[in-house]
């Protein structure tokens, strides 16, 4: 049996290459990884309860050096922050199309003043980036918001 190839079976073939590309490109341009250690600085707010995670900002007072660890396996992300209050796992974890969102909780003080703090971090994750909102809750239960930047560090 012989194949006769004429110019639109050549055009219909180059056309499905092309289509093949464009997807290989498409699947290669996927979302960035988000695992691997983080570094950022958060500026707590002086007048705000302390150990929350630095996540009092905006304002002034001290500045607080996070690290973030993340592993992304399986479509689920798990993780570690570690500031000055110690190391945390992240909860609640998602990431999905370059989106990242995570919760950490610690319990600051003794006995009577004991208290849960919930931080919630969202943003959005390059190869060598992480830029995003922190959302908590300060002192006197009133929301709080800062910015954070974290950049992908080689440890």
């Amino acid at each position: 049996m012989k194949h006769t190839f004429t110019f639109a079976s050549l055009l219909s073939v180059r056309r499905i290459g092309l289509a093949a590309l464009l997807l290989l490109g498409a699947l290669s341009a996927s979302a960035a990884d988000p695992s691997g250690t983080w570094k950022f600085t958060v500026q707590a707010n002086a007048n705000a309860s302390a150990d929350t995670d630095g996540a009092e900002a905006p304002g002034g007072g001290r500045k607080m050096d996070a690290t973030l660890k993340l592993k992304w396996a399986n479509g689920k992300l798990t993780g570690t922050l570690t500031n000055r209050a110690g190391e945390a796992a992240i909860s609640d974890a998602t990431f999905q199309d370059d989106k990242i969102s995570f919760t950490v909780e610690r319990t600051i003080g003794r006995f009577l003043r004991k208290r849960t703090f919930k931080t919630r971090y969202e943003g959005t994750v390059t190869d060598s980036a992480i830029d995003g909102t922190i959302h908590a809750t300060g002192r006197d239960d009133k929301p709080l918001t800062a910015p954070w930047h974290a950049t992908r560090s080689a440890s």
